[in-house]
């Protein structure tokens, strides 16, 4: 029984053909088009998604391997929604079983979501602080102290 032989093999040998090779998507390769939001998510959460992915596209930066990061991402947001909303509803404090006041359980879901989602914004460029760390572009004009170094010299 013959074993597999790899493409660059068969290309050495002159009998790679094309009809026989799989089709294959890069991972790494950047998005030109929006991708439509997974039918699972919420409402909320899709809308979400539209919005990011079409940033993300506008800016260069989405690749098909970014896709699930981007779906965590938007629930996580429509979760901080959820968690504001809940807040929003029944105040800061609410009443213990004892009848003591406590803090909203929601306060620290909120707060959880919400270092989560920044996390993610910076990872996906999103942040202010993520964009600095990112490769600069091209500056916006001349220099104005090229005026005094070609002066200096």
């Amino acid at each position: 029984m013959s074993r597999p032989v790899s493409i660059a093999v068969k290309t050495l040998r002159g009998t790679a053909r094309q009809d026989r090779q799989k089709a294959k998507l890069d991972p790494a390769a950047r998005l030109v088009d929006v991708p439509p939001a997974p039918r699972h998510l919420s409402a909320a959460a899709a809308a979400e998604w539209d919005r990011l992915a079409a940033d993300l596209v506008a800016l260069g930066t989405l690749t098909a391997a970014d896709l699930r990061a981007l779906e965590l991402l938007v629930q996580t947001l429509d979760s901080c929604q959820t968690f504001a909303a809940a807040i929003e509803r029944d105040g800061l404090l609410i009443e213990s079983g004892g009848g003591a006041m406590k803090a909203h359980p929601g306060l620290a879901g909120l707060g959880t979501a919400r270092a989560q989602a920044r996390a993610l914004l910076r990872d996906f460029g999103l942040m202010p602080s993520a964009r600095v760390d990112a490769a600069p572009g091209a500056p916006p004009g001349p220099d104005p102290l090229d005026e005094f170094t070609i002066a200096g010299r």
